[in-house]
């Protein structure tokens, strides 16, 4: 009986009640801790399928002719729209 005693228990089953309330708690945050790995699972899943399919790159010369050189002479000069910010 002392070895109960030195671990402040007064009976084997202190022991063994104490044993499965501590075992229960480690359950429980196990669970929380699955709960939440779930969770940001299914979330990047979803995340996932709003994105849509894959974009596909630019093909390469397909804005051929879009834009013209030499630039107009009026280029450089400042727009009425942007007086107020200057």
């Amino acid at each position: 009986m002392d070895r109960f005693q030195d671990y402040g228990f007064q009976d084997s089953r202190e022991l063994v009640v104490a044993a499965l309330q501590s075992l229960q708690s480690a359950l429980e945050l196990a669970n929380k801790e699955r709960s939440a790995a779930l969770y940001a699972s299914k979330h990047a899943e979803q995340s996932n399928e709003l994105e849509g399919p894959t974009r596909r790159p630019p093909l390469v010369g397909s804005m051929k002719g879009t834009f013209v050189l030499p630039l107009p002479e009026y280029f450089d000069e400042p727009t009425d729209d942007f007086e107020e910010y200057m």
